[in-house]
């Protein structure tokens, strides 16, 4: 069984504390002589992960030269991470997660993307799609949880991922 034992800081009292470090200490140690000790330290995170999936068109400007309309089933993936879990021992409701993932999606769904905002402004490149998704997502988390990348699949290999930078990403 896996317990904290020395918190961090005082207002840290378990692992889902405000530090987000805690020392471990592996019940059953005694059997190795280190009854007391400290086992290993490590930074405490949390993952959650989500897929979904839309239809949409597009045509990028590649170099100057607009591509021809295509469409993509477009795969979308999306990791968020906190150091700490709400009381009920959750990061999220994966439910809430989706369904706010779904209301961004969802405007894109079946649609041409050149004429959808914002990406009737900017080129709507997998990359831009992702940023786009993980900025959308931010202030429907709860505080100190963040994204932490959307990945987006235009077909079988060719994956895009935004790895959103965490400094402020939080919410």
């Amino acid at each position: 069984m896996v317990r904290p034992t020395i918190p961090r800081a005082p207002e840290t009292l378990s692992m889902s504390g405000a530090s987000g470090v805690c020392v471990i200490c592996i019940e059953g140690a005694q059997a190795i002589g280190m009854a007391g000790k400290s086992a290993y330290t490590r930074q405490v995170m949390y993952l959650n992960q989500i897929e979904r999936s839309f239809s949409a068109a597009h045509a990028l400007e590649i170099g100057g030269v607009r591509e021809a309309i295509h469409g993509h089933n477009w795969s979308v993936s999306v990791i968020i991470a906190g150091p700490s879990l709400d009381t009920d021992g959750l990061l999220v409701d994966f439910h809430a997660l989706e369904r706010t993932l779904d209301a961004i999606i969802g405007r894109f769904h079946n649609q041409n993307l050149n004429t959808t905002a914002p990406f009737d402004r900017i080129n709507p490149s997998a990359e831009l799609v992702a940023q786009y998704i993980a900025v959308q997502i931010v202030p429907s988390l709860p505080n100190g949880v963040r994204v932490q990348s959307v990945s987006i699949g235009e077909a079988p290999g060719c994956t895009a991922t935004y790895i959103n930078p965490f400094e402020g990403a939080e919410r």
